[in-house]
Parts: C-alpha cells; structure tokens; sequence
C-alpha cells in the first residue's frame, strides 16, 4: 500500500493541484474532522481500504502517488 503522508499531502499534492500551500497540522484536521466520521472509519489505513473499495483510487493521477 502507498502511504502519503500528511506532510506530503500538504506541501506536494495539495500545490500540484490547487496551487495552494497548506500547513501539516491543516491535513490532519481535514483527516480527523472530515473524512474519518462522513467515510466511518477511526484511521488512515481504514480510510483508505474503504475509499479503495468505493472505487476513489480510480480518481488520483498515479504520477501523484509515491
């Protein structure tokens, strides 16, 4: 499994897409406020077992994953 951190997330793929520069500790809001409770999972590796059984991993550019 590709792990991206949210260090990763924040100062990589977030400007590759947005252009946007985002601090570490704004991902990890976003994980635990957001996508945690609307996915109902407690952790990262839940969280992406389950966006890969919707079929999201589909939707990520494979050059953006490590």
């Amino acid at each position: 499994m590709n792990r991206i951190r949210s260090r990763e997330v924040a100062m990589e793929v977030i400007y590759q897409m947005e252009g946007k520069k985002l601090r570490k500790g704004t991902i990890d809001c976003v994980f635990t406020d957001q996508l945690f409770p609307k996915f109902e999972v407690y952790n990262r590796q839940a969280l992406y077992a389950k966006l890969v059984q919707l079929g999201y991993n589909r939707l990520i550019p494979n050059e953006m994953l490590p």
